[in-house]
């Protein structure tokens, strides 16, 4: 399966906010100078991960993103699944003929 760029993005977006983990909210341009990501097209990915629930943002001078979950809950096919759609595979039909 090749993955997408906005879906490895997101991957690693998550992945900082995950090793972030109880140390507070991050800034959005502090994951793309790590990551080396556009802060625009982070700001574009953001957006599906928290209408999925994954993330929150708090407002402020001490705001940025953060989990809304335990880093151990949430698995790669989950954040997968926010930018791909469903990833469950149907079982074959054994009365079909390939």
């Amino acid at each position: 399966m090749k993955i997408p760029l906005k879906t490895r993005y997101g991957l690693r977006l998550m992945l900082n906010l995950a090793l972030n983990y109880g140390n507070g909210p991050l800034l959005l341009n502090e994951i793309a100078r790590r990551e080396s990501i556009s802060e625009k097209y982070l700001g574009q990915i953001i957006i599906p991960l928290k209408v999925a629930g994954f993330v929150s943002s708090i407002r402020g001078a001490r705001g940025g993103y953060l989990l809304n979950n335990l880093p151990l809950k949430i698995t790669v096919k989950d954040i997968i699944e926010v930018f791909e759609g469903d990833l469950s595979f149907a079982k074959p039909n054994p009365n079909s003929v390939s």
